[in-house]
C-alpha cells in the first residue's frame, strides 16, 4: 500500500491547521450562502438577463458570477480593478433585485505589462520544477504565454488586446421551464 492511513489522514490535518492558524474556521460567511440554489457562471453583462431570470427564479436564490465587469478586457490588466459603466450598472440592478453577485477576479493573474509589476512580480506565481513565470496574456484573441525576461514583458506592453470577445466563451441559451 503507497498511502499508509498516517498519510491519509495528512490533508485532514493540514486543512484543519490551516484553518486554525488563520482562523479560516471562524470566517465570515453570509446566511444568504446557504439560500443559493441557482447559479450563472460567466454570466453577461445584459441587463434583459436580470428580468427574465427574475420571472423564473427568486433573485435572492441565484448568484451570479460576472467576468466583464472591469473597464480592461477580460483577464487583462491585472491588479487594476476599476468597473466599466456597463459592470456598475448590471451589478447595481442585480443587487436592487436581489440577485447576489459575484465578480470575476483571477486570483493567479497579475499582468508583467501592468506599471505595478516591477513592485510585485517578487510574488508572481512560477513552476515549481522549472521555475518559469506561470500565467498567459491575450494577443489576437490568442492565449500566449508570459514572456520570461523583464525586457521582453516591457515590449510587449503595446500588444494588449482589448477585444472583450478573446475570452474565447460563447453564447449558450438555456430555457428554464420550472417558475419558482
Amino acid at each position: 500500500m503507497y498511502m499508509t492511513e498516517i498519510g491519509k489522514s495528512q490533508p485532514k490535518k493540514y486543512r484543519n491547521w490551516l484553518g486554525n492558524a488563520y482562523k479560516l474556521n471562524d470566517a465570515f460567511r453570509p446566511e444568504w450562502i446557504n439560500d443559493i440554489c441557482f447559479a450563472i457562471s460567466w454570466c453577461p453583462t445584459d441587463n434583459e438577463i436580470l428580468d427574465a431570470l427574475a420571472e423564473l427564479i427568486v433573485p435572492e436564490k441565484v448568484l451570479l458570477h460576472i467576468p466583464n465587469w472591469r473597464q480592461d478586457a477580460y483577464d487583462e490588466n491585472y491588479p487594476s480593478y476599476i468597473p466599466s459603466g456597463k459592470g456598475s450598472e448590471f451589478i447595481q440592478k442585480a443587487q436592487s433585485m436581489g440577485f447576489r453577485t459575484m465578480p470575476h477576479f483571477n486570483s493567479v493573474d497579475m499582468d508583467p505589462t501592468h506599471p505595478a509589476y516591477t513592485y510585485i512580480r517578487d510574488f508572481q506565481y512560477r513552476s515549481l520544477d522549472n521555475k518559469r513565470v506561470q500565467g498567459w496574456t491575450w494577443f489576437n484573441g490568442q492565449v500566449k504565454p508570459v514572456p520570461e525576461s523583464n525586457a521582453a514583458r516591457l515590449r510587449h506592453r503595446d500588444k494588449k488586446n482589448h477585444d472583450k470577445s478573446a475570452s474565447g466563451f460563447r453564447h449558450v441559451e438555456i430555457n428554464i421551464s420550472r417558475k419558482r
